[in-house]
This record gives C-alpha cells, sequence and structure tokens, in this order.
C-alpha cells in the first residue's frame, strides 16, 4: 500500500518509521535527506527508511489528515 503525501508524492506504507508534527521538533538541522513538499506551510514530518537509505519528507498536511491516510 502507498501513502498519498503531495499532489506529486507517494510513499510505501510499510517504509514510514514516523509521522511527526513539526512543532514537536526542535532541529530539523541534525536531519538529513529533507524533502520539502511544504510549500512554504510545513506542518508534517514524515520519517521514511527503505532499502537503507533515511529521508524526511516535510509536508503542509496536518499530522491527523496524513495518519487518517495511512493503512
Amino acid at each position: 500500500m502507498y501513502l498519498h503525501i503531495n499532489k506529486n508524492c507517494v510513499i510505501k506504507n510499510d517504509s514510514v518509521i514516523g509521522i511527526f508534527s513539526i512543532n514537536n521538533i526542535d532541529n530539523l538541522k541534525n536531519i538529513d535527506n529533507i524533502i520539502d513538499l511544504s510549500e512554504g506551510c510545513p506542518k508534517t514530518l514524515i520519517l521514511t527508511e527503505e532499502k537503507g537509505i533515511t529521508k524526511a519528507y516535510v509536508i503542509k498536511l496536518n499530522v491527523d489528515t496524513i495518519k487518517k491516510r495511512k493503512i
């Protein structure tokens, strides 16, 4: 299954490590591989790992909205 996080981006459900509110993250500078899809309105960070590669997606949707989409 896939999780639709942006109009042009989907990620595999089983690659998701965690879904976090940007308000609860102290420092994004220590995170490598940040993909900003927030269009200037960051609300949620989705941390993923696939094939040993960790990525962080910053999106404009709320945490609750994304969690409802996750199967």
